[in-house]
C-alpha cells in the first residue's frame, strides 16, 4: 500500500508534464514557431548540416503585398534583406531558441527586422519559382544573399495571380503537354508566352518596389539582378531581354524559352546543370515520353550554353550529384525518400559552393567588385566547368541541337 502512492503521483506528474509539453507544442505550432514536419525531417536526418548563411549581414524577412500599376493586381512579396543585429536581450534570445528548434531546416531571420544602416541603398533581385512554384520554394538561398548585403524578392509563379483575359490566361495556367514529342512542339509558343508574361509581371513588381515603406527608397534600381530556378530560370532570362534594368541573371536548371531561346542571354550570366550526361540516341528516340522529352531538351540546352560560351562574363557549372530540385530548398530539406539513399551527397557543402558562386557573380556585377572566384580555375570537386562533363560531341548536329540529324 505504501509503495503504490508513489507510482500514482509519478504518473500523475508525468501526465502533467506532457499535457503542458503537448500544450505549448500545439500553440507554438499555431503561432508558426515550430513546423512537425521539419522537425521530424531534421530528426530523419540527422547527419545533414543546415547550411550556414555566409555573408556578414543578420538576416531580415518580411511578407508584402505589392500593388503593380493603378489597374494592376496585388501580388505577395516575400523580401529578405540585410538587417541590423537583433538585441541581446534574454525574450530575443528564447524565440531565437525557439525558432532554431522549431524550425531547424529554415534559415535563420527576423521577422519584420530593422533594415540594415550599414549601406545608403542595396541592390535588388528578384527570385522566380519553377512552373506553378511559390516564392518559399526557396528560402537559404536568398537569405544568403541577403546576408550578403542583397534585398531579394522572392515571387509567386504566375498561375497564383488572377487569372488574365483570352489567350494570356490559357498560357497563365497551362501545363506542359505530356502525351507526345508533337504535343510539346506545339505548345512551345505558348511557353514562352508564359515566360514573357511572367517576366512582366516581375518588372510590374519592380516597378512598384519604390512604394513599398522602408525599402522603397533604399533599393538602387540601377542595380537589378534576377535569379530563377527551372522555369523561373527561363522567366529570369526573358526579363533580362524585356526589362534592361536587369544587369545579370543566374539560372538553376531552367530550360529557355522563347527569345533567350532562339539567340543568347546577352548580360552576364551564370548557368547551373544538375548532374547529368549527353543522351544517347536511344534516349532520344525512347518511346517513353518523359525519357524523350528530357533527352531533347538536355540537347538543346547544350547546343545553346555552346553558343552562349562566346558571349564575355558567362558561367556555366554542372553541380554533380544533385537532381534538378535541389536547386530550390531540396539540399537543405531532402525530399523522405533521400532518407534511404546511402550515396547521398553532401548537402551542406555543396550548397555552400553554390551559393559561393552565387554571391560572387552578383558582388561582381551589381556591385561592381572583383571577385577571383569567377576568374581563377574551378575550386570545388563537385562543381565543375560545363565542359568538363563527360564533353558532349562537337559536331554541327550537335550545336544545333537537332536530334533528327543526329539519330537518323
Amino acid at each position: 500500500m505504501i509503495s503504490a502512492a508513489p507510482s500514482s503521483w509519478a504518473l500523475a506528474a508525468s501526465s502533467l508534464v506532457a499535457l503542458v509539453v503537448a500544450a505549448v507544442i500545439g500553440v507554438a505550432w499555431y503561432a508558426g514557431l515550430v513546423d512537425p514536419k521539419e522537425m521530424i525531417r531534421a530528426v530523419m536526418f540527422l547527419d545533414t548540416d543546415r547550411p550556414r548563411l555566409e555573408g556578414p549581414y543578420a538576416v531580415g524577412f518580411a511578407s508584402v503585398d505589392v500593388k503593380t500599376g493603378s489597374d494592376g493586381p496585388s501580388l505577395p512579396v516575400d523580401i529578405w534583406y540585410p538587417a541590423q543585429v537583433p538585441g541581446d536581450g534574454i525574450g530575443r534570445s528564447i524565440l531565437q531558441w525557439i525558432a532554431a528548434v522549431g524550425h531547424p531546416t529554415s534559415p535563420p531571420f527576423t521577422r519584420n527586422g530593422k533594415l540594415s544602416d550599414a549601406r545608403a541603398k542595396y541592390p535588388l533581385i528578384i527570385y522566380f519559382p519553377s512552373w506553378f512554384g511559390v516564392r518559399q520554394q526557396s528560402t537559404f538561398t536568398p537569405a544568403n544573399l541577403a546576408s550578403h548585403g542583397f534585398v531579394v524578392a522572392t515571387v509567386d509563379d504566375i498561375v497564383h495571380a488572377p487569372r488574365l483575359p483570352g489567350r494570356e490566361g490559357e498560357a497563365q495556367a497551362s501545363e506542359i503537354p505530356g502525351d507526345s514529342m508533337e504535343s510539346f512542339e506545339a505548345y512551345r509558343p505558348v511557353a514562352a508566352l508564359r515566360a514573357e508574361l511572367a517576366a512582366k509581371s516581375g518588372s510590374a513588381i519592380i516597378d512598384s518596389f519604390q512604394n513599398i515603406p522602408v525599402f522603397g527608397q533604399r533599393v538602387d534600381m540601377a542595380k537589378v539582378g534576377a535569379v530563377g530556378f527551372s522555369f523561373g530560370g527561363a522567366t529570369a532570362a526573358q526579363m533580362s531581354s524585356d526589362d534592361r534594368r536587369i544587369k545579370a541573371v543566374v539560372n538553376f536548371d531552367g530550360s529557355l524559352y522563347g527569345r533567350p531561346e532562339r539567340g543568347n542571354v546577352e548580360v552576364p550570366y551564370m548557368m547551373f546543370y544538375s548532374g547529368w550526361t549527353y543522351p544517347t540516341c536511344e534516349e532520344l528516340l525512347h518511346s517513353d515520353f518523359a525519357t524523350r522529352i528530357n533527352s531533347v531538351l538536355t540537347v538543346e540546352s547544350v547546343a545553346h550554353q555552346i553558343r552562349q560560351a562566346t558571349l564575355p562574363n558567362n558561367w556555366t557549372f554542372t553541380v554533380k550529384g544533385t537532381v534538378h530540385d535541389d536547386f530550390a530548398d531540396k539540399l537543405a530539406k531532402p525530399p523522405w525518400k533521400a532518407a534511404f539513399d546511402k550515396t547521398a551527397i553532401n548537402r551542406a557543402k555543396t550548397w555552400s559552393e553554390i551559393n559561393r558562386y552565387v554571391v560572387a557573380f552578383f558582388t561582381r556585377f551589381l556591385l561592381g567588385e572583383n571577385q577571383p572566384l569567377l576568374t581563377e580555375p574551378a575550386p570545388f570537386a563537385e562543381i565543375r566547368p560545363f565542359m568538363e562533363n563527360q564533353a558532349p560531341p562537337q559536331d554541327r548536329a550537335s550545336a544545333t541541337g537537332s536530334t533528327q540529324s543526329r539519330c537518323p
